[in-house]
């Protein structure tokens, strides 16, 4: 049985280098800039960052000062409820110009390195999005402890 560790790190720039890295393996004949394939990255946690608003807008946790989201369990990987795969897809497509088949392609293997991390780790921090962890409850979903910066409603 392989050895768990506890934590992992998994830097914004470390999964941007990754995402060109190997974008540029799969579409070898096509004509990318760094900045934007290292974009799609930015735009998949800007999709996940209103999805969280999206759901405390949809639940009303502005209105409630007391309550506080300090983590939230995907059903898939990154998307929620409130921030299909698709709509992640297109909101990464919105903010960097990329085709359909680049941004689809750059998403799942984001997803496949966050899932390396986690079968070697117990958890693995990202960037500004927090710690993730399996989720109990969904065989491909995350549960992730919201940063600081995402928790609510203070991010709102």
């Amino acid at each position: 049985m392989a050895h768990v560790q506890p934590i992992g790190e998994l830097s914004v720039g470390m999964l941007a280098g990754f995402i060109i890295s190997q974008t540029r393996k799969r579409f070898p004949t096509e004509l990318f800039l760094d900045e934007e394939l290292s974009r799609i990255v930015g735009g998949v946690f800007n999709a996940f960052n209103w999805g969280l608003i999206r759901m405390a807008d949809n639940q009303g946790i502005a209105e409630k000062s007391l309550y506080r989201l300090d983590y939230l369990e995907t059903k898939d990987h990154l998307a929620t409820p409130w921030m299909s795969r698709e709509a992640i897809i297109t909101h990464a497509m919105d903010t960097t110009g990329l085709s359909l088949e680049v941004v689809t392609f750059a998403l799942t293997e984001l997803e496949e390195r966050i899932d390396m991390e986690l079968r070697i780790k117990n958890s693995v921090r990202i960037g500004w999005l927090g710690t993730v962890t399996r989720s109990p409850s969904y065989p491909s979903g995350y549960r992730i402890i919201l940063s600081e910066d995402l928790r609510l409603p203070s991010a709102l």
